[in-house]
């Protein structure tokens, strides 16, 4: 089924009317073109650069055409979007796509995303649907989305790709609730902080707070004055996204009674961190990196290294420094010519007095299919996604324009089955906010979909639309496989 089609039954579907209608300014893909149905000679708003062959093709996985890329195993060469696209500053985005490759392939021989994040992948001769989130960078000097091949020795086809605003929602698995994030677990009062850059989702992790180097498929690239800066704390589940003063009080009370959080309100609840420990791997280092740490995000920076060397750099934070609720930490390029870092990996001790078992941080990540301009929202939670799990949407509504009624609904599909629709009559004064619950259940196994809408109980227009695929496993599979947070190609 194509993937617009599939879009529109699932809205018409949860609509209950065949008029259902996206509410104008909603479509949210940033890429033109998508399905390479339109141009003359090229594809409209698109065109090439590099070596080998770029061919306009028929037999595409979604419509009549497709694009194609031919190599043959040494350069590069791509297709790109050939208009301004308005890509944010430290946003995530989903990028899927259709793909298959014909020949022997490369090291790294499928090219698809924007230049500043590169990532790479691998497919094999069949289509298939390939997706994978990113961050952009802080600074965006001529963001350029691409399509093509690296060192690739045969031929690469594409179709209906879409670049998409995305959201995070980062929960804990275990004991407790705290607001964790992948990458990120406690044991024994021990926090680590994990940043593997080879991995799905590889440049976004709940503690980056943002990044002006560039992003090269498994490795920060850090030239002249760039920096990482990472921000580390651990606090009860949903609390760390309110900001102090009346409504955060009044929302942090509105939370703890609806079960989101588990303790009385308190706007102060992240633990104190102490013998904090720092460790970067450095693959090259072309120059001076500095690492500096700082009480909060706008500094003072305080430096506690530097280096000009490759290897694995290991730093204690210095004992005035902690304890600390909250650590920023920050490696900055010196004027360097080029600095490669793979990895990195933060551990500190929290203040706390009883750990029942270990706990685990989770990410998922929806894509932003829909938004009408006057309806906001937060995503609070989605559920653990898997059979007998916590499985409940939590959705924070803000209306920017007249009092309406939204009808909301999360879609659980696997194919074409209906597996789980709840629904729920939401009343919204005029710029005012309302939470939204909606329990679901998910089939014991096999890929299956996430889908969350919100519709004018009137007129039908869809106002929001959020989808995340997954996968459930068979039982007693670990729980990555049996829910994976987003597939990635190569992986």
């Amino acid at each position: 089924m194509a993937r617009g089609v599939a879009i529109w039954l699932v809205v018409v579907l949860l609509s209950g009317v065949a008029g259902a209608a996206w509410g104008e300014g909603a479509f949210t893909n940033l890429l033109p073109n998508s399905s390479f149905e339109s141009g003359d000679a090229l594809p409209y708003g698109w065109d090439g650069f590099g070596g080998g062959e770029r061919r306009w093709e028929f037999r595409g996985a979604d419509g009549e055409r497709c694009v194609s890329v031919s190599g043959s195993g040494r350069g590069a060469a791509w297709w790109y979007a050939d208009c301004a696209l308005p890509v944010q500053y430290n946003r995530l985005y989903r990028v899927s796509y259709w793909v298959r490759q014909e020949g022997t392939g490369g090291s790294r021989p499928i090219i698809a995303g924007l230049n500043l994040a590169q990532h790479y992948g691998s497919a094999g001769p069949e289509w298939e649907r390939q997706e994978y989130v990113f961050r952009s960078p802080n600074n965006l000097p001529g963001p350029q989305f691409r399509l093509g091949q690296e060192n690739a020795d045969g031929k690469v086809f594409f179709d209906s790709v879409e670049m998409r605003p995305a959201v995070a929602v980062h929960r804990s698995q275990g004991s407790g609730r705290f607001r964790l994030g992948q990458g990120e677990t406690v044991s024994e009062r021990r926090y680590t902080a994990v940043h593997d850059l080879a991995k799905a989702t590889s440049n976004d992790r709940r503690f980056l707070f943002r990044y002006s180097a560039a992003f090269d498929h498994d490795r920060w690239v850090l030239e002249r004055l760039d920096e990482v800066v990472y921000v580390h704390e651990v606090s009860r589940y949903g609390v760390g996204d309110v900001q102090p003063g009346a409504r955060a009080e009044l929302l942090t009370r509105l939370f703890y009674r609806t079960g989101v959080t588990e303790e009385p309100p308190s706007l102060n609840r992240s633990l104190l961190q102490e013998a904090a420990t720092i460790e970067v791997d450095i693959a090259r280092c072309d120059g001076t990196l500095l690492l500096q740490v700082s009480p909060g995000t706008s500094g003072p920076w305080i430096p506690i290294a530097e280096t000009r060397r490759a290897g694995t750099l290991k730093v204690r934070v210095p004992g005035h420094m902690q304890p600390r609720r909250e650590l920023a930490v920050r490696l900055q390029s010196f004027f360097a010519r080029r600095i490669e870092i793979t990895g990195y990996r933060y551990t500190s001790l929290l203040d706390q007095g009883e750990w029942r078992a270990p706990i685990a941080g989770e990410s998922r990540y929806l894509a932003l299919l829909a938004q009408s301009p006057d309806l906001g929202f937060d995503l609070r939670d989605i559920g653990e996604l898997t059979p007998g799990g916590r499985s409940e949407v939590r959705l924070l509504l803000e209306n920017h324009g007249p009092r309406r009624k939204v009808v909301a609904s999360a879609l659980v599909q696997r194919g074409n089955e209906l597996v789980s629709r709840p629904e729920e009559l939401v009343f919204l004064g005029a710029r005012s906010q309302g939470l939204v619950c909606l329990p679901y259940t998910v089939a014991p196994r096999g890929e299956q979909r996430l889908t969350i809408v919100c519709r004018d109980a009137d007129s039908g227009t869809v106002l929001l639309a959020l989808e995340t695929n997954f996968t459930v496993g068979p039982p007693g599979a670990p729980d990555a496989e049996r829910a994976a947070p987003v597939s990635s190609p190569g992986n």
